[in-house]
């Protein structure tokens, strides 16, 4: 279970923390451009059974690599493309050089790899890490860094689809037609993933209900569920409140008696990427 966009937002790592003390959440991933991503990390340094991992952030958010202006990667005051949306025709039409990217993405490895902490799995805001060129990159810093695990954010068409929106439906379907080939470069890499990513489609907004769909439809090995949740207030508003979350009710499924219920009514063992890592060594 993997809490993502841990320090971009003081609400979000009050949310995420919750969830790790008292939920189901075995792993975090960081934005190290995130305003709070200091609080984040003193966080996973004082909580060692926690795996952390590095959410790349290439859409909404500052740049961390000076370079990433001069590519057209972001703009004169280092502020990086709005959304996905803004991002691709950008990305796909050459308007960004892909030496920014490189510089871009490795300077957001070295920062979390430098930082202390065992960097356990990789993935990104918005999932543009598996675009192919932009995969090559990162598995190059994966391999530097001996990372073994890289999210695909494969999703298996099924009953759980009817309850999320038009939009997120196609968005899945969009990622899961990059994911095939992603899931090829990632193995001949020597690298790992889970068998299957869940939490896309109902970004934000997994209560117990949603939850539930998500754990009876797991098929048997590695499955990564995603989560998003924050404990409201005023910054979230002003910062993030066009994303359409609804943080406090993700947040209080996670932190629920009911999902552990569920989890062990189900036969799934909850895990980290590190222990699936022994186990795939052993």
């Amino acid at each position: 279970m993997t809490a993502d966009d841990f320090g971009l937002a003081r609400g979000i790592n009050r949310g995420i923390m919750d969830c790790v003390e008292r939920g189901i959440v075995t792993s975090v991933s960081l934005c190290v451009n995130g305003s709070e991503y200091e609080e984040a990390l003193v966080f996973c340094r004082r909580s060692p059974g926690l795996d952390a991992g590095l959410h790349i952030l290439l859409v909404e958010g500052n740049a961390l690599s000076s370079a990433s202006a001069e590519s057209g990667l972001s703009d004169g005051e280092g502020r990086l493309p709005e959304n996905w949306a803004a991002f691709l025709p950008r990305y796909f039409l050459r308007g960004i050089k892909p030496g920014g990217l490189e510089k871009e993405i490795g300077a957001q490895f070295d920062k979390i790899c430098g930082s202390g902490i065992r960097v356990v799995h990789v993935n990104s805001h918005q999932h543009l890490h598996i675009l192919p060129g932009i995969l090559k990159i990162v598995i190059d810093n994966c391999r530097k860094y001996g990372i073994k695990y890289i999210r695909v954010p494969y999703s298996r068409p099924g009953p759980r689809w009817l309850s999320a929106g038009l939009r997120r439906v196609v968005w899945q379907a969009i990622l899961n037609l990059f994911c095939a080939r992603a899931l090829s470069q990632i193995r001949a890499a020597g690298l790992l993933t889970c068998v299957e990513t869940t939490g896309v489609l109902h970004a934000g907004s997994i209560n117990i209900s949603i939850l539930k769909k998500i754990i009876i439809s797991l098929h048997e090995g590695l499955s990564e569920i995603i989560c998003h949740p924050a404990r409201a207030g005023r910054e979230l508003s002003v910062l993030y409140g066009h994303w359409g979350y609804s943080w406090d009710e993700e947040a209080d499924a996670m932190c629920s008696g009911e999902a552990r219920e569920l989890l062990q009514e189900s036969g799934i063992t909850l895990c980290a990427f590190s222990a699936a890592e022994r186990e795939n060594e052993g």
